[in-house]
């Protein structure tokens, strides 16, 4: 059974993705519904937001200008999670909306 929708991997049968992919089957079918029971952990102070702004010297429509400035912006925010040591976590399939596509398919 073939799987390209995360609405698909939400109604796939427990066990035939238990046989396939082992305790992963079980954290992908709880993915597919937007489920996580792993543990909060607080780390002291609670940072509300991490913001980097800035505006152009004059309005622009220059996408490799934009694109630039985009990377980096992105990169000051980067450095400011590290500092903190604010993460991301992987997760075990792509927490989207039910009806989107799963790139590449994943068969079952």
């Amino acid at each position: 059974m073939g799987i390209s929708k995360v609405e698909e991997l939400a109604n796939c049968d427990i066990q035939r993705l238990t046989e396939r992919f082992g305790k992963m089957g079980l954290r992908l079918k709880q993915a597919a519904h937007g489920l996580d029971f792993s543990e909060i952990e607080e780390s002291g102070e609670a940072i509300k937001s991490i913001i980097w702004s800035s505006t152009f010297k004059e309005n622009t429509n220059d996408p490799i200008k934009i694109a630039g400035y985009l990377e980096m912006l992105a990169e000051s925010v980067h450095k400011s999670l590290f500092k903190h040591r604010l993460y991301f976590l992987r997760s075990p399939a792509p927490l989207l909306p039910k009806n989107s596509v799963i790139f590449g398919g994943w068969k079952c």
